[in-house]
């Protein structure tokens, strides 16, 4: 069986000091975009979520670009995934 590299994931567990908890954060999150509707976006998301549980986080967020032009739709995707949507981004293009 042969495997290739769909997307790509960086996470960060770190201490939230007002909660007393650890939180999560995947501040990269890409998947190809001829890989967008298979599976591999599932798979890579139930990994970042199963390696947030093991570090008993309060919680594991996935910030998505402002600006990104399947945003409305990646957001849905993360809803169905069981994120909720508790925010947004403020940014400066440089």
């Amino acid at each position: 069986q042969t495997q290739e590299v769909v997307g790509a994931l960086i996470a960060v567990a770190g201490p939230f000091t007002a909660a007393r908890a650890t939180v999560c954060n995947a501040p990269l999150f890409f998947v190809q975009p001829e890989a967008r509707n298979s599976n591999g976006a599932d798979l890579l998301l139930a990994a970042y979520l199963d390696w947030a549980q093991a570090r008993n986080a309060f919680d594991a967020s996935l910030p998505v670009l402002s600006g990104h032009k399947d945003v409305k739709q990646v957001g849905l995707w993360l809803e169905r995934n069981g994120l909720a949507h508790t925010g947004d981004n403020f940014s400066k293009r440089i």
